[in-house]
């Protein structure tokens, strides 16, 4: 797969360039103002930026933060993160908090960066109106696509916008398009998949569709809880749906999949933390207000020896509550073995906001072969399925 990228851009000296990323960043609050907490994923399309700072475009950047639902929420406003963008570019940002015109952005200086305000405070964007598109895009004169984990969604921003203007991917983008197709058409096996997380129905089609291609199955997380549910091991209390749960049942008994055979127990605070051994009974001791937070002590031994053996392996989110004491051995432990892999030479590919946290928890981020920027959209595209950012950009190449 071949994007069209930012290089085969022609003169590129005063052109306005509507530049989609994702700085989705963790916030928090210093006194009045909010900051930003971790840059990781502005620092990623830095170089896309410069590029076209470089040969004198006037870039225009449009972003969202946070999930405002199409209504103006100060706290999710973009502009901590456009004075913090100022800074790692060293000159100046200029930050719109209105739709800017045409001429608001001609007036802009040859190599020169603009900010919009959350796109998401607009209710066109996640509608992926046209008129909205058309309004983004009579902002400039060509569109450039550095949002991968933005492109499994039919967002104007994303998709519509392309109908308007001249588009091209930037390099992020083809980046991540690169290594996970290599992943997805070439991987060197054995090839192992974990994961973990809590978004339980979104997780079992991805799981359904890696099956076909991976050795080796690892869950965790409320993936395997459903699966315990399924199978009449009832602990805690989350309610799933019976379709979840057929589903669940259905892929996790598959042969290749490896399920952990102790659990840690507890409750939301960390207080009565306890392991439990998954023999026949033993579940139907438990005190019934304890929650499943962790794989156990045991399951985490006998996968370390599994991902031994791969030669890739993909990891997309965690093992359980691991932000919580005593619940983050598990998640901590993948990452590590994750690290480990990498030194060893397997290709290690890892994406999704919790696992992405877990990896700089325990200073690995940077060992890996590859870091995506997005977790839905990297399991989309590994599962082979269609993601409207890049359908849009191929359709225009």
């Amino acid at each position: 797969m071949v994007l069209p990228s930012i290089t085969n851009i022609r003169n590129l000296a005063g052109r306005r360039i509507f530049l989609r990323v994702d700085v989705n960043v963790p916030m928090a609050r210093a006194g009045r103002v909010m900051r930003v907490a971790n840059d990781w994923r502005i620092k990623m399309v830095l170089s896309t930026i410069e590029f076209l700072v470089s040969r004198g475009a006037r870039v225009v950047v449009g972003a969202h933060l946070g999930r405002p639902e199409a209504k103006k929420v100060a706290a999710l406003s973009l502009k901590p993160v456009a004075q913090h963008l100022a800074q790692l570019v060293k000159h100046p940002v200029k930050f719109f908090d209105t739709m800017p015109s045409q001429a608001a952005v001609s007036a802009q200086k040859n190599g020169s960066v603009a900010m919009l305000e959350n796109l998401r405070f607009y209710p066109g964007e996640k509608k992926n109106n046209s008129l909205f598109a058309k309004k983004l895009a009579g902002l400039a004169q060509v569109y450039v696509n550095d949002a991968f984990s933005e492109c499994h969604r039919a967002h104007a921003s994303v998709v519509a916008i392309t109908d308007f203007l001249p588009s091209y991917a930037g390099f992020l983008l083809q980046k991540e398009v690169e290594a996970l197709t290599a992943v997805r058409h070439a991987p060197k096996r054995p090839m192992a998949l974990v994961l973990g997380g809590a978004k339980v129905e979104t997780k079992l089609p991805v799981l359904r569709a890696l099956m076909k291609t991976a050795d080796q199955v690892i869950v965790g997380g409320l993936v395997y809880v459903a699966y315990l549910n399924a199978r009449d091991y009832r602990i805690g209390h989350q309610d799933f749906e019976k379709t979840v749960l057929r589903d669940a049942d259905a892929l996790v008994r598959a042969r290749k999949v490896y399920r952990p055979v102790d659990l840690v127990l507890g409750r939301a605070d960390g207080s009565d933390a306890q392991v439990l051994e998954l023999t026949r009974d033993a579940h139907r001791h438990v005190d019934a207000d304890l929650e499943v937070f962790d794989i156990g002590p045991e399951s985490i031994l006998q996968i370390g020896m599994l991902l031994e053996k791969a030669h890739t392996i993909i990891w997309n989110g965690a093992m359980g509550k691991f932000e919580q004491h005593p619940y983050e051995y598990g998640t901590y432990a993948i990452a590590r073995m994750m690290g480990a892999a990498s030194l060893r030479g397997a290709f290690t590919v890892a994406g999704g906001g919790e696992t992405i946290q877990a990896l700089e928890a325990v200073g690995v981020r940077d060992k890996l072969s590859h870091v995506s920027t997005g977790g839905g959209a990297m399991l989309a595209f590994l599962a082979g399925a269609p993601l409207p950012g890049i359908e849009a950009l191929l359709a225009k190449k």
